[in-house]
């Protein structure tokens, strides 16, 4: 199992003020014994606007190669769009596809995609049409993406909506459904945590065939206050990894670690590494 750490985790939340560069971020993980890095598309780490040209790509392509590492995945900067709430989702899936030739230059083989708008902004919006929504976008996006050999994962999270454990395996049924063999579920074990309501091996056994990429964080069973599933140290919270893990082989050959606004995320590379170093034989 391939060992990837998720680089928005540096460039966002509390240390939004002052990022640690990508190049920090390389040498850190590459000391600490990691496969690959995750790259998040936020300053200052690459992004469409900062590296608009194949050359400009092919320079990072290269720097994460000189270190011994490889992209596991891409988080795409989607959140200025809208997707659930309006019918033309046109303007989300041209803005996917921008980075579906990104991610391509830059030898990605998975980007992740969400609902996008939080729930507290969706009163009145039928959520069957957001469903419907929700699926022919992510369909388009499988197709785009599927076309350059790049898989797609959805991030369920608890503040977007579609996040019960039903309408989880119900949606990536559904867009599977019309060929899309290329798309999956993202399990991100402290999302799964909160959206199955501490009932994640159930969710984890009901989506088994159907999950295409894992992130890795612990849970304390609570959210912050915009609503998302708080993202630990491995070890600082309730998981049970000793169970989970060994049923998350299969799913990937990345397991990302994912500390999303996390103050310790700096630290915890290393002790994430050693964490995980105990289960993978």
């Amino acid at each position: 199992m391939k060992l990837s750490f998720g680089s928005w985790a540096f460039t966002r939340g509390p240390f939004e003020g002052n990022p640690v560069s990508l190049h920090a971020t390389l040498h850190k993980l590459e000391d600490e014994g990691y496969q690959g890095i995750e790259l998040g598309t936020v300053a200052p780490h690459p992004t469409l606007e900062s590296h608009p040209t194949k050359q400009k790509r092919e320079q990072v392509r290269k720097e994460v190669a000189d270190h011994g590492l490889a992209f596991s995945g891409m988080s795409p900067n989607l959140r200025d769009q809208k997707l659930v709430s309006v019918e033309d989702s046109g303007p989300y899936v041209a803005a996917f596809a921008r980075y579906v030739l990104f991610a391509e230059d830059l030898g990605i083989p998975a980007i992740r995609v969400d609902t996008v708008e939080p729930v507290v902004g969706l009163a009145g919006v039928d959520p069957n049409r957001m469903f419907d929504r929700a699926v022919k976008a992510f369909g388009l996006c499988a197709k785009i993406a599927a076309d350059r050999g790049i898989r797609v994962t959805w991030e369920f999270e608890p503040h977007l909506p579609i996040h019960s454990p039903d309408e989880v395996v119900e949606l990536v049924d559904a867009v599977r459904a019309q060929g899309h063999a290329n798309f999956g579920a993202m399990f991100d074990t402290s999302h799964a945590h909160i959206c199955a309501k501490g009932a994640e091996f159930e969710l984890l056994y009901r989506l088994s065939g159907k999950i295409n990429h894992v992130h890795l964080a612990d849970c304390d069973g609570t959210c912050d206050d915009r609503g998302v599933s708080r993202h630990l140290p491995l070890g600082a919270g309730r998981l049970d990894f000793a169970r989970l893990l060994p049923a998350l082989v299969s799913a990937s050959d990345w397991w990302t670690v994912d500390l999303y606004n996390c103050p310790e995320a700096w630290d915890a590379v290393a002790l994430a590494k050693k964490y995980l170093d105990r289960f993978k034989n």
